[in-house]
């Protein structure tokens, strides 16, 4: 039995605990701050990885998968049921906001459950912030989602824990984020379609009707290419005016509260999310007449992801008025196999999908055999023209931050593997005589960085193709679009495992390109071994692993493709309609 338990998340909590301080305390820190405060303090502490076994993690990440997905099929009921006369599929518009909300709380539910049958403390002293934001409009907020868990779980009596608060907010980390982080999501959507709106060139003269909804990824790439343009004209939907904030009924909270109960308790406070559906889909059920009158102008309907429930809102509606939905694949995908995640910002409602390379596409045609129809094609991505030079900086470009704002992921504890690659690369790397810029994540809020070093630049700002440009050497310990676009270069490329699980078929081609190590240590000897003598355990000309997962294209090879893709579907769907 543990006798004092603390749990930090920030560099103020941590400092604030030290005047409290007994030496048989044991430190829980989450986060990158309380880990570094925890670790030259030299406090006695635990990791959120040993409080639980790898077997117990599995089980409870596919519980709350199971939750996730009846909590979908129930709101797709209770919008039935609300609307019988419009087939609002509210669940699945907001299916990938759920995995996100949900799954947090199912997650640090158990964390609590694990602390409990892991330590048993006498008392836990648990610091956060001293007033939740709203993040992202309704999602948890990433410093106080465990405080509010722990407390209201129920796991603990009352005189079992303690919540010392500390006025804190979420960090901006430059000076677009912190204008960003002020506005609320509907805001920035528009902003960005404004900025897309601009940069699409579409002809007048075009043959065909797209309609971009979503993130645009390589469609919006197209927009430079005249050839596209002479066939197709891309447009953008109306702006949609903010739902009317509308109080959720009753029966909405107990269908959400239904999906985070945890032994008679309700461990979150879920009324933004409650409003937010509530809202949407009465908002939905207004609009769903004259949205699907506005399809009817287009010939297709184009994405490459679909996150946010207005965005499936209108892909459900292009759907049911009969118009394709053409999906193309965007970043990195097939490393670790097909992502069930796909389903929720890909696949409700796509009737093709677009793939980069053939393994993406065996991927997805293997596991939709058992889902539903949906025409798979392999075209290739637009090729990215990296210009590299060989400078003399290293450039270690590192991931996010979960905390505990995350849902179960396909590895536990991946914090601890981040802090622990940081402290021992960046170490060497300080001692070095080389150049080095460790670029930091892009993710507001989960990007701090929070050491210091007299040799290395730190760097938030600038994009991760630009440092690429002028670097000797690449690291990467979170190997994503990072890894396609270093590998569209000769640019040696040292990787960290570790992440995730990986197949064996993309280990084997991606080998063959980069240095991909297992440990910290086995990163900075290969990489010492190459500063020093040349050495290079891999092959700067291999093309496998982009022709296996990649497979980028001119431009002008693209649209080829697209076209026979695009001109079949679209006049398919017009004989459909007349007949």
């Amino acid at each position: 039995m543990t006798e004092r338990l603390v749990i930090l998340q920030t560099r103020l909590q941590s400092r604030s605990y030290a005047a409290i301080r007994r030496e048989t305390d044991l430190v829980l820190p989450i986060g990158p701050e309380a880990m570094h405060e925890t670790k030259i303090h030299g406090w006695s502490a635990c990791t959120l990885g040993e409080l639980f076994q790898s077997e117990e993690y599995q089980i409870e990440k596919e519980q709350s998968q199971k939750k996730i997905d009846s909590l979908i099929e129930s709101l797709n009921s209770f919008a039935k049921r609300k609307y019988p006369e419009f087939d609002i599929q509210i669940g699945n518009y907001y299916a990938f906001q759920l995995w996100a909300v949900i799954g947090q709380i199912h997650f640090n539910s158990f964390i609590i459950r694990s602390i409990k049958k892991k330590l048993d403390p006498t008392l836990t002293i648990c610091y956060t912030k001293a007033k939740s934001e709203i993040f992202m409009d309704f999602r948890p907020d990433p410093g106080s989602i465990f405080s509010e868990v722990l407390s209201r779980s129920g796991i603990f009596n009352q005189g079992q824990f303690q919540i010392k608060k500390i006025s804190e907010k979420i960090k901006a980390t430059t000076l677009r984020e912190r204008i960003l982080s002020a506005l609320p999501i509907s805001v920035r959507t528009l902003l960005r379609r404004v900025r897309d709106y601009q940069k699409t060139k579409s002809s007048h003269h075009g043959i065909y009707d797209l309609l971009i909804i979503g993130a645009g990824g390589d469609w919006l790439k197209l927009r430079e290419n005249s050839a596209f343009n002479r066939i197709f004209r891309s447009h953008f939907p109306p702006y949609l005016s903010d739902s009317p904030k509308k109080i959720a009924s009753k029966e909405l909270f107990g269908i959400l509260n239904a999906s985070i109960k945890d032994n008679d308790a309700i461990p979150f406070d879920l009324v933004p999310l409650a409003h937010a559906i509530q809202s949407d889909l009465d908002f939905f059920a207004k609009k769903s007449n004259e949205v699907s009158n506005s399809m009817k102008s287009y010939d297709a309907v184009v994405t490459s992801v679909l996150s946010f429930p207005v965005d499936n809102f209108l892909a459900h509606t292009a759907v049911t008025v009969g118009l394709p939905l053409i999906v193309w694949q965007h970043g990195e995908k097939g490393q670790s196999g097909f992502d069930h995640l796909s389903l929720y910002t890909e696949l409700f409602y796509a009737t093709d999908f677009l793939a980069y390379a053939p393994v993406v596409a065996e991927q997805y045609i293997d596991w939709l055999k058992n889902y539903r129809d949906i025409q798979i094609h392999t075209v290739g991505s637009i090729e990215k023209k990296i210009e590299w030079v060989n400078g003399e900086t290293i450039v270690y470009a590192t991931g996010k931050w979960f905390k505990t704002a995350v849902p179960f992921l396909d590895k536990p504890d991946p914090d601890s593997r981040l802090f622990n690659a940081h402290r021992i690369i960046l170490n060497f790397l300080n001692d070095s005589d080389y150049t080095v810029v460790f670029k930091a994540n892009n993710t507001p809020g989960l990007n701090e960085i929070p050491y210091e070093f007299q040799k290395i630049q730190i760097e938030y700002s600038k994009s991760f193709t630009s440092l690429l440009r002028t670097a000797r050497a690449i690291i990467l310990d979170t190997p994503a679009t990072t890894l396609v676009e270093a590998c569209s270069t000769q640019v040696p490329v040292f990787v960290l495992g570790g992440r995730n699980t990986y197949t064996e078929e993309f280990l084997s081609a991606i080998k063959r390109r980069v240095v991909w190590c297992e440990s910290p240590e086995e990163l900075i000897s290969d990489l010492s071994n190459y500063l020093k003598t040349g050495s290079y355990g891999a092959d700067v000309n291999d093309s496998s692993y982009l022709k296996k997962y990649g497979a980028n294209l001119p431009s002008d090879d693209l649209v080829i493709k697209l076209r026979s893709i695009l001109e079949d579907k679209i006049l398919h769907s017009r004989s459909n309609s007349i007949t």
